[in-house]
Parts: C-alpha cells; structure tokens; sequence
C-alpha cells in the first residue's frame, strides 16, 4: 500500500501552505492573498450565511481603496456568476473569471471536498461520475460551455490547466476566437 508524500495534494499543503517539492501554490503569487481571503469568506459563509455579508462588505472596503479588478474561484455554472455579479454590480469593477476545467470524478470530488472555497456544483459532478474515462474531455467541454454563456458578462478569465495539462487552454480559447 502506498503511503502519501509527504508535502503532496493527497498528504495536504505543508506548514505554509505550499504544496509539492517545489513549493507551488498553483495559482499567481499576486493572487495568492486575495484567493486565501476569498476561500476564508467563502467557508464562513458556508458555515454561517451571514459571513457572506461579511465577505461582501470587505469587498467593498476593497473597492473603495481602489481596486480595479475582481478574480474569482473557479465557478461552474452561470447561476453562481450571476448571482455573484448581481451582489458586486453596483461597485463597477472589472470581473475575471476563474476556469477549472476538470480531469475527471476524483478531481472533480477533491476540489470540491478538500480545497477551502471551491464549490463544484452538484450537476457538474454528478456530469463527471457520468463521464467514466471520458473525464478529461467533459470537463473541458463543460468548461467551454460555460465560458462561451458567460463571455459577455465579465471581462474577462483566467485559465487554470490542471495537472501541467497546458495544451487545454488552446482548446478554451477557441470559444473566444
């Protein structure tokens, strides 16, 4: 049986919450803050509604002080953004939307069970655990759907590959071609 390494996803971030030998939080070191704030709100507001109240007032604390730009955590589904957008519209700053696609059920499961902040709706997984060995290619068309609807409301996103799977952003992008 094999044990986890030690400092990896399945073994979790290490005291400074780095993951792999390398140290890499998998995400633009200048997002690094504001995505830890996010996913701290986010968890608060799953616990307690109320602490998405507080998330949103520290958002716009943020705005008054001049922010220009919003990124969000992945989202899977335009009635997430929507009502995201619905909360933040009167703040008239740019939104980048984050894009996940997904490799398969167990990515699908462990974004959703173990990383703080991520939320992968239960259609889009239940869409996954359908898809068998065909993972890879739904997640990137769920991902391709889903950008293609929301294009006109943000603008614009950001591409996660997973997995050092580079070659997928080529296939995003040819919805905004």
């Amino acid at each position: 049986m094999n044990k986890p390494i030690p400092n990896s996803f399945r073994a979790g971030p290490d005291e400074n919450g780095r993951f792999g030998i390398f140290g890499g939080r998998f995400v633009a070191e200048t997002l690094v803050g504001p995505l830890q704030e996010l996913a701290t709100a986010y968890d608060a507001a799953r616990i307690d509604p109320a602490g998405l109240v507080s998330f949103f007032e520290k958002l716009e604390k943020k705005a008054e002080a001049g922010t220009n730009v919003i990124f969000t955590q992945p989202i899977y589904e335009m009635q997430t953004l929507e009502k995201f957008l619905k909360r933040i519209e009167h703040l008239h700053i740019p939104l980048m939307l984050g894009i996940l696609p997904l490799r398969g059920t167990k990515h699908a499961e462990f974004l959703h069970n173990e990383v703080p902040g991520m939320t992968i709706p239960d259609g889009i997984r239940d869409q996954m655990r359908r898809a068998g060995d065909h993972g890879p290619a739904v997640g990137i068309e769920i991902s391709r759907t889903f950008l293609k609807e929301a294009r006109h409301l943000v603008a614009g996103a950001y591409m996660m590959p997973p997995f050092q799977k580079y070659h997928i952003i080529d296939e995003l992008l040819e919805v905004i071609r």
